[in-house]
């Protein structure tokens, strides 16, 4: 859900000996490369202030760069690859909300980022928020809960980035108890 990103940073460990926002936030988040313009396709002011949080909580840029990873992820593997990098980079694999509140099959971003830089990657269920914003989840007590799982560290040698992906796409959905469903958004198949 949209409420996702504020849920993963408030549920993450604080470094209290930084105060600014940058430094202060547990986790670096990805964030499309549009939205850190002033004058961005958000609505005004909205826009603006999307601006301003993507600056201040230190998220790094993504370029849309339709299929090209190597483009469109370049910054993110720029942070992921510096020697005195510390930070913890969100990403949120299955790239779009959820529309039936299964966990489907990932974009190949992820994929790309662990072969390019071989960082572990920890799979996280953030379950609970999947009706938030519907009339039903402010008249009836929800729970929201986030379960971390143990890092994955490495990959079988010669896996594909789709197959890597089906891996953490696939330890998500088990650490939540969620249905995986192996097909992007929107490509359901259909009955003959």
């Amino acid at each position: 859900s949209f409420i996702d990103g504020p849920i993963a940073a408030a549920v993450m460990p604080r470094f209290y000996s930084k105060f600014w926002p940058k430094g202060f936030m547990p986790i670096r988040f990805t964030a499309i490369e549009q939205f850190f313009y002033w004058f961005n396709p958000l609505p005004f002011p909205v826009g603006m202030l999307a601006a301003a949080y993507v600056r201040l909580n230190g998220s790094i840029p993504v370029q849309r760069a339709r299929g090209d990873l190597e483009k469109a992820l370049s910054n993110v593997v720029r942070v992921l690859k510096d020697p005195g990098n510390k930070d913890k980079v969100w990403f949120f694999p299955e790239g779009g909300l959820s529309k039936d509140g299964k966990v489907h099959l990932g974009k190949r971003g992820i994929g790309h980022l662990y072969k390019k830089t071989g960082v572990p990657v920890v799979p996280v269920a953030i379950l609970g928020t999947y009706h938030i914003g519907t009339a039903g989840f402010f008249l009836r007590k929800r729970r929201c809960v986030v379960k971390i799982g143990k890092p994955i560290m490495s990959f079988r040698e010669d896996a594909s980035m789709e197959e890597i992906v089906e891996e953490i796409m696939r330890a998500i959905a088990t650490l939540g108890g969620l249905e995986y469903v192996p097909e992007p958004f929107g490509q359901r198949k259909q009955n003959p």
